[in-house]
């Protein structure tokens, strides 16, 4: 989808607008309305966004005081513009991003606020397996299960999904003297691929 709005691949259909011009009638008019940067544009993670704005204008050899001029023509999204991030990560973009779109194979399969897709989606669970019954029933004393299942020795938790709270069910499992789980895995959730967890490994 990038490389087709930047107009370095042709659409199979379709079609976009840019800053009014046509993607596929005037790509010279969408190049000079954009900016395409990578996602290690950064060169020092230390700086601020500002300040690294600056750098990269000094290093393409504007004095000090044009580079603090331009920088400052880039806080761009309270002037109306849109800025489009990609990112693999849903928790940069909960951070970053106003309206959020899911895609999978090329389609949106969701859109909308943070917030409208988490609450959209619900609690995520994670799933705790146990190795024996014995393990099992210890832990059970010791979680809020939402789901459990005594043939799989397996018991689901209702979570937000982040590291942080798996860590910390964990944590509040041994502290009880629980047994220590055999896997744990976090269900994908759409435009999210969350590979089994083994703490044992």
């Amino acid at each position: 989808m990038v490389r087709i709005l930047a107009t370095l691949m042709r659409p199979d259909a379709g079609t976009a607008t840019i800053a009014g011009h046509d993607l596929l009638a005037d790509p010279v008019g969408v190049k000079r309305s954009i900016s395409l940067t990578g996602q290690y544009a950064a060169v020092d993670e230390k700086l601020t966004g500002r300040e690294n704005l600056e750098m990269m204008a000094q290093l393409l050899r504007l004095s000090r005081r044009a580079a603090r001029v331009r920088a400052r023509e880039m806080h761009l999204v309270d002037e109306g513009v849109t800025v489009l991030l990609t990112t693999q990560y849903l928790e940069e973009a909960d951070q970053l991003a106003d309206t959020v779109a899911v895609l999978d194979h090329g389609r949106v399969v969701a859109q909308g606020t943070p917030d409208e897709l988490k609450a959209r989606l619900g609690a995520e669970v994670v799933r705790l397996q146990f190795a024996d019954v014995a393990g099992y029933e210890r832990a059970l004393g010791g979680l809020d299960p939402v789901r459990t299942d005594d043939r799989l020795h397996t018991i689901d938790v209702a979570t937000e999904g982040t590291a942080s709270e798996i860590f910390q069910i964990l944590d509040r499992l041994q502290a009880a003297g629980g047994p220590r789980a055999q896997s744990v895995h976090l269900p994908p959730q759409p435009g999210r691929r969350v590979p089994d967890r083994h703490p044992g490994a």
